[in-house]
């Protein structure tokens, strides 16, 4: 009920009291009746009654007041101030007398107007929760005031100023608010419950009176300040002894006391320290054993006064008068400040206030490494401004020229940031404000060791330090395995191991950076190999690359450590394991877990060569590939196809000779046409020329339709998808003639022939018997069966390298290597001689262990130029 619309307070009759006639006029009477029928008044009413029948209200408040032992919930707005008392909705837990209802909690909703002159433009609305009587709040187990906070924090929370056009607009939100209102009592009167055991001690008891305390000062404090806000007299004089002359801190005050209640068990332990303070705990605590709050209105005033004495000294703790806070740094937390290395800078964004007191005119900025040395000063860009940005490239302008650097270090971080302001240009008397800043942690070790920094695999120094910020801490991990802490404290992060650890030397005529740990090895294969393998063509050497393993953004590769080499890349490839796939089929061998020599895999590479693939046929393989995913075809299928469709053929061939027997049979009857009656004539003229023809097409029907589905399965897919003309000519050779139908078509073309009606229609010149075409032998299903083995055993090894669904998976590694695949298949794969990689292989430790291993030996993959080191003990 809008606030505007209520009269002033009329005195209610009392129980027995003896009403006296009233006497009105007939104006006095008109003017009620308006009142009864005001439109806004009945508009509030609407809306309201919509409101206390919403269903999801009504289900939550059913389940409150069984929980609550609430007998009965009112909703509406029924104060008594009211010109037309509403309750729009009563529950009733139980029929009790209307009489006793002193467990009756309201729920009032109350619509303000937004204007209070004419009729009403919008409304904003509030909450109210208010119990009869005291036995209300005992039920819920919460206190009248944390029940009022709740209305009004859920008020502001979720209704605020939001304005509402009519009272109906508002009703879902209305009901939502009100519904958490009540959750909030009922959670509240839960955790009460739950405190009660612990209350009940002495020391929860003393808990509870030290926060009652701190209540009241609160109250006394915005007291107080309501009074200044109201203009009253001498308001000073609202204020307890404690505060007096402490009122420009009255915030802090305030602020104090909630985290004093908030830590209220390290509150009473700093105040029992006291011994004064503690016996006097003691005594207050005893008094309301076996009591419940709330305790402080119990006390009297001399022990109020004593307890606020004790906690006086933590409430008015920093409210000395405090200086305006006008220069403010927001928190830095930026941690990829890189210096040095990019045109990189951070962000300090800050305020500066005028205020007329301190007309601030003058600001600079400096900035301190974490010894306290000044390294920056400027005060020249530092604008007086709210939300002003200053941006510092971490160059060094105030200390000593150094010889190593000019930009902020890591080791010298955190630095400190501060800027100050001021009247003058002094500077006395200036507000400051400080924050702290770091340079990334990887920042020194890459600058300090750029040289080898270079060799990360990146192509700009900023793309380089973010590609080692991902390396850095796996790589020194690797590097510092099983060493103790002594041997750590030699390096500063595993660029600077690798700067005094790996160098350039020169092998087979070309400059290398190879480890020191390696390089004895590869000096000797060197010796051995001879000079034919010196500065050849088709023996490049490339090794010391920063960077993670192919593939991988987990493991780091041997050639980070300058402890491997590739010989020959451009001709000695590398495969990761789904390559493989596609090695395998345009080799026809099984690298995928086979550990072949040399010489094998070279003979398989020249096997490759000698099948003189084009590029076509590369392109055919990936559209056979996709086709077999497209349609989703399997290799079972295909092989019961072509023993089907074989075994077709064999019928199509014995129904075939008994409808050529059937053609000479004709053939001989109409010799004596003239002797048949009409109808026999006209019945053995459309048996030979009619019917015997379509017994024939209709065989060839069958036959081409099954022929159909296996020549799509075969030509389109598997045939063009794993290279089977290539790697299996003549059996592939055989099976299309197979779906090619043999001379089927022929066979039936000359049947047809022999079923033709003569040009004259004259039958004396025919004769018994002609030539027709006759079906060839058709193979034994047996023929064919290399073929599906093929298919088989090719398919379970893509299964084997990339998993089920082979051939969806190969389509995307197809797709992605196609240009690589043409490769192979013009160049091979391999060019490295046997007698070159025995050198490596041969090479051994002093304990005879093999030290070096050869990537064309690998099993998941193949890496045909990659010769690494691998000794255990290799850092």
């Amino acid at each position: 009920m809008p606030e505007s619309h209520a009269r002033q307070p009329s005195v209610s009759p009392q129980e027995g009291d003896t009403l006296d006639n009233v006497t009105i006029s007939e104006d006095e009477a008109r003017n009620i009746m308006k009142g009864l029928f005001d439109l806004p008044r009945l508009t509030h009413s609407l809306a309201l009654g919509r409101i206390a029948k919403d269903e999801r209200l009504t289900a939550f408040t059913d389940g409150f007041m069984q929980r609550n032992n609430i007998q009965v919930l009112t909703i509406g707005y029924i104060d008594s101030d009211e010109f037309w008392p509403r309750i729009f909705r009563q529950q009733r837990l139980n029929k009790i007398n209307k009489a006793d209802n002193d467990n009756l909690l309201a729920a009032k909703i109350i619509f303000v107007p937004a204007s209070t002159e004419g009729p009403p433009t919008g409304y904003t609305t509030r909450l109210e929760l208010t119990g009869k009587t005291s036995t209300v709040y005992e039920l819920l187990s919460i206190s009248q005031a944390e029940v009022d906070s709740i209305a009004a924090s859920t008020s502001q929370q979720q209704l605020g100023n939001t304005a509402f056009a009519t009272p109906n607009e508002a009703k879902e939100t209305v009901v939502s608010a009100l519904i958490a209102a009540l959750q909030r009592v009922e959670t509240g009167s839960v955790e009460m419950k739950d405190q009660k055991a612990a209350d009940a001690s002495l020391e929860g008891i003393q808990k509870i009176i030290i926060k009652e305390a701190l209540a009241s000062a609160r109250e006394n404090i915005e007291e107080w300040q309501k009074a200044v806000q109201e203009n009253v007299e001498r308001p000073w004089e609202k204020l307890n002894a404690c505060f007096v002359h402490r009122e420009a801190g009255a915030e802090t005050i305030l602020e104090n006391i909630q985290k004093l209640t908030e830590s209220v068990d390290d509150f009473l332990k700093q105040l029992a320290a006291d011994e004064n303070n503690s016996e006097l705990l003691k005594v207050i605590g005893l008094t309301f054993l076996e009591k419940v709050p709330p305790f402080y209105p119990e006390l009297s005033d001399g022990v109020k006064t004593k307890l606020l004495e004790m906690v006086c000294p933590f409430i008015i703790e920093d409210t000395q008068e405090e200086r305006p806070k006008l220069v403010t740094i927001e928190p830095i937390d930026d941690n990829m400040f890189i210096p040095g290395i990019a045109e990189d800078s951070v962000e300090i964004h800050y305020s500066i206030e005028k205020t007329e007191k301190f007309p601030l005119s003058h600001a600079k900025i400096e900035i301190y490494k974490n010894d306290g040395e000044l390294v920056y000063s400027n005060n020249q860009k530092i604008q007086i401004v709210d939300n002003g940005i200053f941006y510092w490239t971490g160059h060094i302008s105030q200390a000593e020229a150094r010889s190593d650097q000019s930009f902020i270090r890591t080791d010298e971080s955190p630095f400190t940031i501060k800027i100050s302001a001021s009247v003058d240009s002094e500077f006395n008397n200036s507000f400051q404000d400080e924050s702290n800043a770091s340079v990334n942690q990887y920042v020194d070790t890459f600058l300090d060791n750029y040289e080898i920094a270079k060799y990360i695999e990146a192509k700009t120094k900023l793309d380089k330090f973010k590609y080692f910020i991902k390396l850095a801490g796996p790589m020194f991990l690797e590097i510092s395995r099983e060493k103790d802490e002594e041997w750590k404290l030699r390096y500063q992060g595993s660029l600077d191991y690798l700067s005094q650890k790996v160098r350039a030397r020169t092998f087979l005529g070309r400059e290398i950076m190879i480890h020191d740990s390696y390089w004895p090895y590869v000096s000797t294969i060197e010796t051995r190999l001879g000079r034919e393998y010196f500065n050849n063509p088709y023996y490049t050497i490339g090794g010391f690359n920063i960077r993670f393993q192919r593939g991988s953004d987990k493991y780091v590769s041997n050639h980070s450590y300058g402890m491997a080499l590739d010989i020959g890349a451009d001709r000695n490839l590398f495969f990761v394991r789904p390559s493989l796939a596609f090695l395998g089929i345009l080799a026809n061998f099984q690298f995928f877990n086979n550990r072949s020599t040399v010489e094998e895999q070279k003979e398989i590479n020249q096997r490759l060569l000698d099948l003189e693939l084009e590029e076509i046929e590369i392109d055919s393989l990936a559209l056979g590939v996709a086709y077999i995913n497209e349609n989703e075809l399997s290799v079972s299928e295909l092989g019961n196809h072509i023993e089907s469709v074989a075994s077709l053929i064999g019928q199509f061939s014995n129904q075939f000779n008994n409808l050529v027997e059937e053609n000479k049979f004709l053939r001989n009857e109409i010799h004596f046409l003239n002797q048949k009656s009409l109808a026999d004539q006209q019945e053995l003229i459309e048996s030979l020329h009619v019917l015997l023809p379509r017994k024939a097409d209709d065989l060839l029907k069958i036959l081409k339709q099954n022929l159909t589905v296996l020549s799509s399965s075969y030509t389109m897919g598997f045939r063009k998808a794993l290279l089977v003309q290539k790697h299996l000519p003549t059996l592939d050779s055989k099976l299309m003639h197979l779906l090619n139908g043999l001379n089927i078509v022929s066979c039936v073309e000359s049947l047809k022939e022999a079923c033709a009606q003569p040009e004259n229609g004259e039958y004396s010149g025919w004769v018994t018997g002609v030539n027709i075409l006759l079906p060839e032998d058709v193979p034994n299903t047996q023929s064919y069966s290399g073929v599906t083995r093929y298919l088989e055993n090719s398919t379970q090894q893509l299964i084997a390298i990339l998993g089920a669904a082979p051939y969806a998976k190969l389509t995307d590694v197809v797709k992605g290597n196609l240009d690589l695949m043409k490769r192979i298949a013009l160049e091979g794969f391999i060019v490295i001689d046997e007698s070159f990689v025995r050198e490596f292989y041969t090479a051994r430790d002093t304990n005879g262990n093999e030290v070096i291993s050869w990537g064309g030996d690998w099993g998941d993959r193949k890496d045909y130029m990659h010769f690494e080191y691998v000794e255990t003990n290799r850092f």
